[in-house]
């Protein structure tokens, strides 16, 4: 009978040793489990704490980049040229090359003076003639033609430099003020330029080596 006891007790104890460890296993099991529980809550507020700031910045961004696209609208508004005025000028423009033209050929330059006026009328016709010559396919013929158009030439150019002579001794002389001879000669070296271009153009159409 008495080891039938201490067997019956042996039993026992192991029953309850086995009841206590079931038991701790399935508290460590709920603890476990409350833990995970409060790590996912945690981890759910987290992440909703950083979709409601993505929320916030883009809201944020979309406000900065409609006030940078409205700045950036009047700006562009504000340095764009009245079409109108810009017309305006260029035909203001228009207007003052015609007028320039009329007086002196095409440039800048006004014929004022009245000498001035009939050596650059005598000047566009010898160059208008000079520019129509066609060189012929004889050489000696060429020659010729272009011998001709360099006397004539020659020939107004040395009546532009004695006008010339002659408005520098009326500067020096006191009879003509600095502004006016100023004037005059700017004019003069204008149409002797006219010719001088002429004179080359002719000399390379007509392949001479002067």
């Amino acid at each position: 009978m008495r080891k039938a006891e201490i067997a019956e007790m042996l039993l026992k104890r192991t029953a309850l040793i086995a009841a206590s460890a079931a038991l701790a296993l399935s508290l460590g099991a709920l603890a476990g489990c409350a833990s995970a529980g409060g790590s996912d809550a945690q981890r759910i507020a987290e992440l909703e704490r950083q979709i409601e700031e993505l929320k916030s910045q883009k809201s944020n961004d979309g406000s900065s980049s409609g006030d940078t696209s409205a700045n950036s609208s009047n700006g562009s508004s504000t340095n764009v040229p009245d079409a109108s005025a810009s017309e305006g000028a260029g035909a203001a423009g228009s207007a003052g090359s015609g007028s320039a033209a009329a007086g002196s050929s095409g440039s800048g330059i006004q014929i004022t003076d009245a000498t001035a006026q009939d050596f650059s009328s005598r000047a566009d016709a010898l160059i208008a003639e000079a520019d129509a010559a066609q060189p012929g396919a004889d050489f000696g013929t060429r020659i010729a033609a272009y011998m001709d158009f360099e006397q004539r030439f020659d020939a107004l150019d040395r009546e532009i430099d004695l006008y010339d002579d002659q408005k520098e001794l009326e500067y020096k002389s006191g009879a003509l003020g600095w502004e006016d001879y100023r004037s005059v000669e700017v004019q003069l070296d204008y149409i002797e330029d006219r010719l001088d271009f002429a004179m080359d153009s002719l000399e390379l159409r007509f392949g001479i080596d002067d």
